[in-house]
């Protein structure tokens, strides 16, 4: 039997098929910070007055893993370009799913207020890592169809991210986020309703407020927010770059190439 594939892209049309696998997205991210350790940016991190009690090379490496794993929820979400002639799977809204999943994580893997802190900045980055293109209008986004909880392969999911994690902490709160993913899907009565829920949510309630009102009242959990924030859209969108194959280099490529070059290598 086949293994089951989660898809962070997708689009065929007349003579052509790109297929992103979510593993090798993250896995390709990871590449792209393999370096951080050594970086300015790492040196500057370590320099602001404030307790790292999660390294910053273990938060960066967190907030790539979970920024794209709402996608899992969009697998079904075909849609169809009749200019192109090109299908296609739109995953718009996924980061509120993402910052859901992250946030339930979270909860299960702090154990001080510096943890909360560095979490939250990580939180901050995923929920706004498409923050360009409008998150009101992505938030409206619903599904067109609803997919059933053997459909989600919740099972395929958790072991694609256990790939990525590195001690038994991080697993333990992973058990967390799938057990209360399940629990919470079913209150909902199902997957449609249950993704409704979160992407307006996200953006309305407690969680969201407490991030935005920290961000915009603590200047060092801004620059962490922004530091962060700046590095996953450079890796996101790198890694999209090469392993979709690449094309023109535009100028905003040019500029991501430069951040990296100067700060994260």
């Amino acid at each position: 039997m086949n293994k089951y594939v989660i898809y962070s892209y997708y689009e065929e049309g007349s003579g052509f098929s790109i297929r992103e696998k979510l593993v090798d997205h993250i896995d390709e991210c990871m590449k792209i910070i393999s370096n951080f350790n050594n970086s300015r940016i790492y040196r500057y991190l370590m320099e602001m007055p404030c307790e790292w009690s999660i390294k910053p090379s273990d938060a960066i490496r967190l907030m790539i893993v979970f920024h794209d794993v709402g996608k899992a929820f969009y697998q079904k979400n075909y849609e169809y370009d009749d200019e192109r002639n090109v299908k296609y799977l739109s995953f718009k809204g996924h980061e509120f799913l993402s910052f859901h999943i992250f946030e339930k994580f979270s909860y299960g893997f702090v154990e001080s207020n510096a943890d909360s802190n560095i979490l939250s900045a990580c939180s901050f980055s995923i929920l706004f890592h498409h923050h360009a293109m409008n998150p009101e209008q992505r938030g409206k986004v619903k599904l067109k169809y609803d997919i059933t909880l053997e459909d989600l392969k919740l099972d395929e999911l958790k072991n694609l991210l256990i790939k990525f994690l590195k001690d038994k902490r991080e697993l333990k709160a992973l058990d967390h986020v799938f057990d209360t993913l399940i629990e919470e899907i079913k209150i909902c009565g199902s997957v449609k309703m249950f993704v409704e829920n979160v992407t307006y949510a996200s953006l309305r309630e407690s969680g969201y407020r407490e991030i935005w009102d920290n961000f915009v009242g603590c200047s060092i959990f801004k620059k962490t927010s922004l530091i962060f924030l700046t590095t996953l859209l450079t890796v996101d969108y790198l890694s999209a770059y090469k392993l979709r194959g690449g094309g023109g280099l535009s100028d905003f490529h040019r500029v991501l190439m430069d951040f990296h070059n100067y700060y994260l290598s």
